[in-house]
């Protein structure tokens, strides 16, 4: 597994394909920024785009870096004046597709930042729709809720963000609890390599390659009960169109039951309407289904 910075275009492409899936298929917290903002094609066109792989070389979490020597904080809180601002990192566009991967990608720019004495790392975190700070182990707050101005839900609801960090013994002590045999810094700070022997990284691994399997699975699925062609079929097509209705959905739905040895929800289909989105969640319940054994 190797965390990366993004060189070529065809893995921007990807990267950026799979920041708005991981928003999208979200359950109740789907968001997306407002119409007029340009806050998010900044951080992409300026800032540096890691990608984390897993053993298989897919891509499954990414994060996009600057620091305030390039380009300034998104929001006004909190002040970090007092810093140098090439010393700053702000982390944002952060996206993970499997359970876990998040907090490595966490931990390895936090490497990063020691590599190239950084003073503090931070992202601006959302509360609403749904709180994702605690999914930022280590991290504490550097300023109170706010109005997040440039964001809405995708029911065009109002967002609220805190901004989460790394700053001086808050930092030091993170990086204390990493284990430094795990991973290992190439010379010029482009990518990290995870050692296999962290358990965590196993289940991140085994967690994608059974997404993949799901995956090729409703291929053929797709392929033998309808009869769509392989080069037909996109991961990020809506499945209505490819013919699927209710009475279909239902069958398909048993169909996967069985495959899977896992109850399915009744809104599985309605819910997630890409082969993409489907692998995930049906991983999300089987997992589930292994928890509750």
């Amino acid at each position: 597994m190797k965390l990366k910075k993004i060189v070529q275009p065809q893995e921007r492409d990807l990267f950026i394909s799979n920041l708005h899936l991981s928003r999208s298929i979200r359950k109740g917290g789907g968001f997306r920024e407002i119409p007029q903002s340009k806050l998010g094609e900044i951080h992409l066109t300026y800032g540096d785009l890691w990608a984390l792989y897993d053993d298989t070389n897919q891509m499954i979490a990414g994060v996009v870096l600057h620091d305030l020597a390039t380009l300034p904080a998104s929001y006004n809180k909190p002040d970090f004046s007092h810093l140098p601002p090439e010393k700053v990192i702000e982390g944002s566009e952060l996206w993970s597709l499997t359970p876990g991967a998040g907090l490595l990608l966490q931990q390895g720019v936090a490497l990063l930042g020691l590599r190239n004495n950084i003073e503090c790392f931070y992202a601006y975190v959302p509360v609403t729709p749904i709180d994702l700070r605690k999914f930022y182990l280590g991290f504490y707050p550097l300023s109170e809720v706010f109005l997040w101005p440039w964001v809405i839900t995708d029911t065009n609801e109002k967002t609220f963000a805190q901004a989460m960090g790394l700053l001086g013994n808050k930092f030091k002590s993170f990086l204390s609890h990493l284990d430094d045999e795990k991973y290992i810094i190439n010379d010029a700070s482009t990518e990290i390599l995870y050692s296999p022997r962290e358990d965590s990284l196993a289940h991140v691994t085994k967690n994608n390659k059974e997404k993949e399997e799901i995956r090729k699975m409703l291929h053929h699925i797709l392929q033998d009960r309808l009869h769509i062609d392989f080069s037909q079929i996109s991961d990020e097509q809506d499945m209505q169109k490819y013919g699927i209705d209710s009475m279909i959905a239902i069958d398909l739905l048993d169909e996967l039951e069985k495959a899977t040895q896992t109850k399915l929800p009744l809104d599985l289909f309605y819910e997630n309407q890409t082969i993409n989105a489907l692998s995930e969640r049906i991983a999300v319940e089987k997992e589930k289904n292994r928890s509750r054994v």
